[in-house]
């Protein structure tokens, strides 16, 4: 629900309405061939990315399994915390030093950046305050905001493949992948129609002294749900992430039967190093 796009003859207009929650600007980009020269009416609507983009800049690692479907992961230059990738396509090129570190995502490199001239980065925010964005825009850098992560269910999540699509001039072959993507999670579904088992879940953990985890309207809820899990949070509102303390969780959740963490821990021995007091969740033991 978060994006639209709408193609005219030589151009396409890509609107993106919901970029986080409670958004209240739609940001607007104009894609259009380089050889394209369009009316300046038509020019001043919105933001100009020139297709298909070359070199490019992502700043979640949501945003990295499109560019790869799409089989464009050379177009990436740079990205905050590399450690965080898993893709093994992308992984390769780290190796071989193609992909540029570029700090926290917070307070990301401006001087590298700007020294890898991509044609567009992708950012995301979590409200409307984006310094770091807003100096790259100043400095002339092209800045489009992604989603994803606001989309309430699993499927509009996947959906934003055709968002990276439309930047590499690659719609059709994008709504290809997004069909299949659809077909196969129906069919998932199907597994777990019959299922009377409902699994108490727990979801997220802790980050810089709160903890996240998926509000009950997201898509990580909706996730949850249709795996047949009963997660503990569902009845809450909202698209993004709860923030809470440790001991808030810990009296909802310690006899949860199931535990899905974030990405930042890959052992059990990483989690109790962070917090002793993981240990005493029943789904740690």
């Amino acid at each position: 629900t978060g994006f639209s796009i709408e193609k005219h003859s030589n151009y396409s207009i890509l609107k993106v309405s919901n970029p986080w929650p409670n958004a209240s600007k739609t940001f607007i980009y104009i894609l259009k061939k380089r050889t394209v020269v369009l009316p300046d009416s038509i020019e001043k609507q919105g933001v100009i990315i020139n297709v298909p983009v070359k070199k490019i800049v992502v700043t979640s690692t949501t945003h990295i399994p499109s560019i790869v479907l799409l089989n464009e992961e050379k177009t990436l230059v740079g990205f905050p915390k590399l450690d965080y990738i898993s893709s093994p396509k992308v992984r390769a090129l780290i190796d071989k030093n193609k992909i540029t570190e570029l700090g926290n995502n917070q307070s990301l490199n401006i001087e590298q950046v700007l020294n890898l001239q991509p044609d567009v980065l992708i950012g995301y925010g979590l409200d409307s305050n984006n310094p770091v964005l807003s100096n790259l825009e100043k400095s002339g850098l092209k800045i489009m905001f992604n989603g994803d992560w606001n989309e309430q269910s699993p499927l509009g999540k996947a959906e934003w493949i055709k968002f990276f699509g439309a930047l590499y001039d690659k719609s059709v072959a994008a709504d290809k992948i997004f069909s299949k993507i659809e077909t196969d999670y129906k069919k998932t579904l199907n597994l777990v129609k019959n299922s009377t088992q409902k699994p108490t879940v727990l979801a997220g953990d802790i980050f810089e002294d709160k903890w996240y985890l998926p509000q009950g309207t997201s898509w990580g809820s909706q996730f949850i749900k249709d795996a047949k899990g009963n997660y503990l949070w569902s009845q809450t509102k909202g698209t993004g992430s709860l923030a809470l303390s440790f001991e808030t969780v810990f009296e909802k959740a310690k006899n949860a039967d199931v535990w899905i963490t974030s990405g930042q821990f890959s052992t059990l021995n990483q989690m109790k190093k962070a917090n002793p007091h993981y240990i005493q969740f029943e789904a740690f033991k």
